[in-house]
């Protein structure tokens, strides 16, 4: 349980991380 909360935690940042990137070359 606590596994998976630290995992989707994980993977939430790294999408948040991918996103601002994303935006960053767009602009």
């Amino acid at each position: 349980m606590s596994y998976d909360v630290i995992y989707t935690n994980k993977s939430l940042k790294q999408l948040k991380k991918l996103s601002e990137t994303v935006s960053e070359s767009i602009i």
